[in-house]
Parts: structure tokens; sequence; C-alpha cells
């Protein structure tokens, strides 16, 4: 009577689960890349975590300051940062927060060749809108997903 299974039939079954995985793959990949408003909410997740971890090292404050200035917005989150939110330069010692994102993400949603800028606090065209009084962040592209929620309420 034997027990077990041969080397043999080992090898033989994790070459068959090999090819099974790499025929299943490729095919999963496809899907994520070719689902923007899967990528719509991913990014929106990103920023919004981002401005959270802002928010909970300057105890409670947001980016954008009093005047909420777009570009302060970016070099707060892009760059790094003071106690009291002030962007520092890379030379100087007391940037001890941040950056909380490499780049502000151009939205999965927009065309590749559009020019609009991609942070905006007021009503400008843009991939984003913030909000500096509330730390809400939005999409703000056209359009309806599959369920006919708007891009702009992810």
């Amino acid at each position: 009577m034997r027990r077990g299974l041969s080397l043999t039939e080992v090898i033989i079954a994790i070459i068959i689960l090999a090819m099974i995985a790499a025929l299943a793959m490729p095919r999963r990949s496809q899907a994520a890349a070719t689902n923007p408003e899967a990528t719509l909410r991913e990014q929106l997740r990103v920023l919004r975590v981002a401005i959270e971890r802002f928010r909970q090292d300057h105890n409670g404050l947001l980016p954008g300051g009093v005047d909420c200035a777009a570009d302060l917005v970016v070099r707060q989150l892009c760059g790094r940062t003071d106690a009291t939110g002030r962007p520092v330069d890379g030379n100087e010692g007391n940037g001890l927060f941040g950056p909380y994102l490499r780049a502000i993400p151009r939205s999965a949603m927009r065309n590749s060749a559009d020019t609009t800028m991609p942070l905006v606090t007021d009503d400008q065209p843009a991939d984003w809108h913030f909000d500096c009084r509330t730390g809400y962040i939005r999409a703000q592209v056209p359009g309806v997903d599959a369920h006919g929620t708007r891009y702009a309420d992810y």
C-alpha cells in the first residue's frame, strides 16, 4: 500500500496550478486598468487620507491656510511642513511633517490632454475641488457612473 504523493505528482500539480494562475492574473489586472470609476474612487481615498493625516499632524489645521489658496494646499500636501503647517524648503531642518503625497494625481476620468489645474479651492475648472473650511475634497468631473451616481458625489 502506497502512502502520500510522489515527487513527480507534486511537481505536476504545481505546474498545473501555476498555469491556471498565469491565465487568471492578466484578466484581473486588465479589469482594474479599464475601470476608471474604481481608479477615481481610489484616488479620492488617497487624497482624503493625505488631508486627514495633515490635519492630525497639525492639531486640526486643514491645508490651505487662512486664504485657502490652492497652490498652498498642493505645497503642504506634496512637500514638507513645520508644526504650524508652513511649507519649508528641503534644506531647512524644521520640516517635521510630510510629504503626504508625491503629487496631486490627475483624475482618472479626465482626458490626458486636458490642461485644467489638478486642484482648486474655488469654482475654476480642475480635477479636484478642495473646501478648506471643511476639508472635503471631491472630483470635479462631469458624468455619472453605471449606478447613476454623479462622479462629483463620490
